[in-house]
């Protein structure tokens, strides 16, 4: 069901996985070029990391929605959180409105929730912030998605996808060079956080997986 996204976010994971080994090789090396290279080799693969983890969750919720828009069921069948997801076009549209049409917005908004025809899903909203993933992103996936269990994994060094996301922009953004933040890392340091992400993306995959297979989504019925 999920094999597509796990297929690409392994890929990405094979990526990192390919950097880190060409990362050992250099730190092998004492030749002075070769050692500013590493430097940027080994910032680099935050941002290598992180874009692993941000297709993983990003394309797992929209696969996730367009499953779901498929079974045909009416909003109400839905958990009462996972409808502000799906009735996200209804919530901007009262938001989005002058006075003058606030209360027919407002309308339109409780006639779809109590609406008996199969609901029409937009699979590209994301439940929540639009920052960069990190704890709070992946807790209102979590949340509003109604997932099962914990989003990251029990055992897992949960400040590892804080210290991630942020030297990943601050790479992106010009803030500090590649070779600034490798310079801080070990070959083995580098490597625990290879394994935490590799970890992390096939949680976010099989908990989307198995949410849907098992329709853990849906209220219960008497």
């Amino acid at each position: 069901m999920f094999s597509d996204i796990l297929s690409e976010s392994t890929e990405r994971i094979n990526q990192t996985t390919l950097l880190l080994n060409q990362i050992r090789t250099l730190d092998e090396k004492t030749e002075r070029s070769l050692n500013e290279l590493l430097k940027i080799q080994k910032g680099i693969f935050f941002v290598s990391l992180y874009a692993a983890l941000e297709y993983s969750i990003i394309n797992s919720c929209s696969k996730f929605l367009s499953l779901i828009e498929g079974d045909g069921y009416y909003p109400l069948r839905f958990k009462n959180k996972l409808l502000c997801v799906l009735l996200d076009p209804e919530f901007n549209s009262v938001i989005d409105c002058g006075k003058k049409k606030v209360w027919e917005k407002k309308e339109g908004l409780i006639e779809k929730v109590f609406s008996d025809q199969p609901i029409h899903i937009d699979n590209t909203v994301f439940p929540s912030d639009g920052i960069n993933i990190g704890k709070k992103q992946l807790t209102d996936v979590w949340t509003f998605m109604h997932l099962p269990g914990d989003p990251i994994p029990n055992g897992e060094n949960e400040w590892y996808l804080k210290e991630i996301k942020e030297h990943r922009n601050a790479i992106a953004h010009g803030r500090v060079t590649a070779a600034e933040v490798g310079k801080r890392y070990t070959y083995y340091e580098l490597e625990k956080r290879h394994i935490f992400i590799s970890n992390l993306c096939g949680h976010v995959i099989s908990s989307f997986e198995s949410h849907a297979s098992n329709h853990s989504y849906l209220k219960e019925t008497a």
